[in-house]
């Protein structure tokens, strides 16, 4: 990575990214020295928790006048990990590793972005914000020299290392299982009950799920235009449930600011309206992170043929106004569409996606 930039002016992305990789590689001074990974298949410990904290670091230490970490780290790190857990090429944040060649292939997106949402998805959970600080500080003072996954997950679950530790059990999945869950929403048109619905994918692209027993532990915060509404946990045993009476003429956004690592499915209704309160700039209660979220969840369900890609469109055009000056949207929805970019050139629709765009 360059550590150097000559330029008379070096852009605010550039001046970013080296701050982030001093801020990661500091970050290493704890988590891969103090804390050492027990072996490579538990390379996340050092390598998913210095991208965590390196985000927090740095709007530490710049002080930029916004939230750094809030704003850039679903972007930059959460998406992205997603997206590459969709394909059959995804591996688990736990490793299984043997051979050199298999220790070098661990240093991949896995360990890195989706072992740092994995932490992003975990603090919320916690009964307090400055619960992991204490919780780190226990697992420093109690294992300085290496961990195991099951040791470290734990230790960031509770003040103290215990193997049979609820919370660290219940979210074993996201560290030992590839791809991630989804959540499917279904509201009954006579009554508004909002139903919902984990599944555990053994192929997104394949549209096939089969795993019934992933202990995935799925916090629920469903945005509406006038309030966010905690509902109770999805886990391994209650993966499906009855949670709440939406009013059929509302919108509403679950996984609220993304602030959890999973994939929402929602009826064609909901994505209507939701499109129709951006285009009128009432969704006021959404967040930049929940609007790039909607774009990266259309295009995700598009790709493999579950959402019409109308509404795709219909969403961009409602989200990517002039108004909107989010880097967080931008960035997510040019992601996005430079991969469709790649579906579609040379091909029959090439045309049109340039029209479009």
């Amino acid at each position: 990575a360059v550590l150097v930039d000559n330029a008379a002016a070096p852009s605010f992305a550039s001046r970013m990214r080296v701050a982030e990789i001093v801020a990661h590689e500091v970050a290493h001074q704890w988590f891969g020295n103090l804390i050492t990974p027990y072996y490579w298949n538990d390379l996340w410990v050092a390598e998913g928790s210095a991208t965590y904290f390196s985000y927090l670091a740095v709007d530490q230490a710049t002080q930029l006048g916004f939230n750094y970490y809030s704003t850039f780290f679903f972007a930059e790190e959460t998406l992205p990990a997603l997206n590459a857990d969709e394909l059959l090429s995804t591996s688990p944040v736990y490793h299984n590793v043997s051979t050199p060649a298999q220790a070098r292939s661990a240093f991949d997106i896995s360990s890195y972005s989706k072992g740092g949402s994995f932490i992003r998805h975990l603090v919320p959970q916690l009964t307090s914000a400055n619960a992991i600080w204490t919780n780190l500080r226990s697992a420093f003072g109690q294992n300085a020299g290496s961990m195991t996954s099951q040791q470290y997950l734990d230790a960031l679950s509770t003040t103290t290392i215990s193997f049979d530790n609820s919370l660290g059990d219940q979210n074993q999945a996201y560290i030992f299982k590839p791809t991630m869950p989804v959540f499917n929403v279904s509201v009954n048109n006579a009554s508004g009950v909002l139903t919902g619905t984990m599944m555990s994918y053994s192929n997104f692209y394949a549209h096939t799920y089969n795993d019934t027993t992933a202990s995935w532990l799925m916090p629920l915060k469903i945005q509406t235009p006038s309030s966010l509404i905690t509902l109770p946990s999805l886990t391994a045993t209650s993966r499906s449930a009855a949670m709440t009476t939406i009013p059929q003429t509302a919108w509403y956004k679950a996984n609220s600011d993304g602030s959890s690592y999973f994939r929402t499915q929602y009826p064609i209704s909901n994505w209507q309206n939701l499109i129709a309160a951006i285009a009128a700039g009432t969704a006021t209660t959404l967040t930049a992170n929940d609007k790039a979220g909607l774009i990266s969840d259309a295009f995700s369900w598009a790709e493999i043929g579950q959402l019409p890609y109308s509404i795709v469109i219909g969403l961009l055009n409602a989200t990517l106004k002039e108004t909107e000056q989010n880097y967080v949207v931008w960035r997510t929805a040019l992601s996005e569409l430079q991969t469709l970019r790649g579906l579609v050139q040379d091909s029959s629709c090439d045309g049109n996606f340039d029209s479009m765009v």
